[in-house]
Parts: C-alpha cells; sequence; structure tokens
C-alpha cells in the first residue's frame, strides 16, 4: 500500500508547490518575498526570479521522477517552515506565498505546509517509491521541465531595469515609458550625492518640474509606518523654519482599500503621484535635497522607535558623582 501512497503523496505536495510558484511568477512581485529573503545580497529582483525558478525545478522534478524529488521536496518545504516561523513571530499580516494577490496568514500556511512535509514523509518514500514506473519518462524531458523552470522568470516577468532613463516626446518634454512593467525597484540608500536626475526616480516622475531643495518624503497609501511618520511631520511642523515637504506618493492598485495616512497629514507642501506599479521599496524614506542632488537619504519606518529611546535618555536623571572632599551631608550635620 505504501510502496502505491508515496509516489501520489510526493506529486500532490509537489503540485502544492508548483501552484505556489505559479501566482508568483504570473502575478507576483519581490515584495511577496519574506523580509529576511528580501534583503539577500543579491537584491530583490534577482533573489525574487531565483526563488521561483528553484521551486518551478524542485516541482517539475518531483512530479515526473518522486524518487529523486521527494529529498529536494521535503528540504524546501522545512525551509519554508522556517520562514514562517519568523513571519510568525515579527507579526507578519501575510506570508505572500501565493503573491500579492491572495492574502494567507503565516500560522494558516505554516499549518499547511506543516501537514504536507508530515503527508511527504509518514509514506516513507526512501523505502517505497519504485524507480520502474519512472524509466518510462525520458531524463530529456525531465531536463527540458528544469530548463523552462530557469527560462520562465526571465521570460515572462516584466520588470524595470535598475538603470531606466527618463523618456522624452517629440519636443524634448519628459514623458512616462510607453509600457509600463509589472515592478519597479527604487533604493534611495544609492541616491546619496546623486542629482535626482540621475536616480531610479526620474524614470517615473518629472523631478526638474519638482522643488530642488528641502525635504521629500516617499510614503504608500497603504502603510501603517508612513501613517504614523506622516503625522509626526504634519504635529511637528515649524512654519518659521521655511522648510516645507515634497511628498511623494508610491501609487498601487487598490490602495484605498487599505488607507492608513490621513490626508490630512500632507498639508505642508505639493503632493506627486507616481503611477500605478508594485514598487519595490519599503517606505517610508527621506530624502534632504539641496540643489536638486540628494545629500541624505534615510528609511524613515522606525522613527518612533528612535524618538522613544532618545525620550528616555533625556528622562533619565544624570547621576552626580559624589566627591570624596565634599563635606558631610545635612542628615550627618544633625
Amino acid at each position: 500500500m505504501s510502496s502505491r501512497i508515496a509516489p501520489l503523496t510526493v506529486r500532490l505536495v509537489a503540485l502544492w508547490v508548483l501552484i505556489g510558484a505559479s501566482y508568483k511568477l504570473f502575478s507576483g512581485s519581490p515584495n511577496d518575498l519574506p523580509p529576511v529573503v528580501r534583503e539577500f545580497f543579491l537584491g530583490p529582483d534577482l533573489t525574487f526570479r531565483l526563488a521561483i525558478a528553484i521551486e518551478l525545478s524542485i516541482a517539475f522534478v518531483a512530479i515526473l521522477r518522486p524518487r529523486a524529488g521527494w529529498g529536494l521536496l521535503a528540504l524546501q518545504l522545512a525551509v519554508f517552515l522556517a520562514i514562517l516561523v519568523q513571519l510568525i513571530l515579527s507579526g507578519e499580516a501575510s506570508c505572500g506565498c501565493f503573491g500579492s494577490k491572495v492574502k494567507i496568514a503565516p500560522a494558516t500556511m505554516f499549518a499547511i505546509d506543516a501537514t504536507c512535509l508530515a503527508a511527504l514523509l509518514l509514506p516513507r518514500p526512501w523505502r517505497n517509491l519504485k524507480t520502474e514506473d519512472e524509466r518510462r519518462l525520458s531524463p530529456i524531458l525531465i531536463g527540458l521541465a528544469v530548463v523552462a523552470a530557469w527560462i520562465a522568470p526571465w521570460a515572462i516577468i516584466r520588470s524595470a531595469p535598475a538603470d531606466l532613463a527618463p523618456a522624452t516626446d517629440a519636443q524634448g518634454e519628459w514623458k512616462l515609458p510607453e509600457e509600463l512593467p509589472r515592478y519597479a525597484d527604487l533604493s534611495p540608500e544609492t541616491w546619496v550625492g546623486k542629482p535626482l536626475a540621475e536616480t531610479q526616480l526620474a524614470a517615473w516622475l518629472d523631478v526638474e518640474a519638482q522643488m530642488q531643495e528641502g525635504t521629500w518624503i516617499i510614503y504608500r497609501v497603504a502603510c501603517e509606518h508612513c501613517a504614523r511618520y506622516l503625522r509626526h511631520l504634519y504635529e511637528t511642523f515649524d512654519p518659521a523654519a521655511g522648510t516645507f515637504y515634497t511628498y511623494v506618493r508610491l501609487s498601487e492598485a487598490r490602495e484605498e482599500e487599505g488607507r492608513e495616512v490621513d490626508p490630512a497629514h500632507l498639508a505642508y507642501g505639493p503632493e506627486v503621484i507616481l503611477p500605478a506599479l508594485d514598487w519595490v521599496i519599503t517606505p517610508p524614506w527621506r530624502l534632504e535635497l539641496e540643489g536638486g542632488v540628494v545629500v541624505e537619504a534615510v528609511y524613515e519606518g522606525k522613527f518612533d522607535e528612535q524618538t522613544a529611546e532618545q525620550a528616555e535618555q533625556v528622562e533619565e536623571p544624570a547621576e552626580e558623582p559624589q566627591s570624596e572632599d565634599a563635606g558631610p551631608s545635612a542628615v550627618e550635620k544633625r
């Protein structure tokens, strides 16, 4: 019985992994990756494509040749579970396993993946998988499936290149690209020391038409950290300082459904809206400009924690060291 169940469970679990990879392939973005994966040194775009290619490869091998693929499939599920534990502990609302279109809580996905791993191992595939039925499949077919898995993420996914130059019309005026990609990566930390016209932002916004001095705030409407930071800027704004803001809004589909930012907190400067893409960036970011050049780029997502730490330091009374030569205290005098 186990010899018949083992290949079936391997293929069913592999199909589950294949479905998740397909969602990311056709509708996902690097934003769907867990933070620990997205921050990999290869960069979010390349890491996203590699993750899909690896998932597809393992799923195809496990479906076509369970005896060769069950071990890789089990290892992949174990990695998934470890990542999901981190997401649960960090309080993430969705695991991103099926892209941004399908929201599944990390705890729910942990239960599903743990069940899949148990179902995969219970029939003891290391003992009960036979090779007779698999010999009918040509190794060439399996090789072609793996090659297709590695071609698909680069052939299907359209993203904006990191060095995308601003487009212009026949009169030389700035314009948006003719075709918008699925997602675009913005890395403000790499803009320091550069004119805005030479940054990634220049492809999506006519930066020359905006204020070239002061503070720019990059934010999302459906971003809790952005909402807190913008409220903080609104409440602490000093008109006498003469410094106003440029609010750069990362427009996204269905953003109003999860709105966190209060429009009233955007009162001290113009707002510019970028086209509706999946923006690969974690806002809010603060840019300081001098003469159109970015002199500082700071991630402000943890500003409230830093403010609380500074407040604690101020409230802590400084201990005055008592001199050895000091006279007797009032108590001692009495």
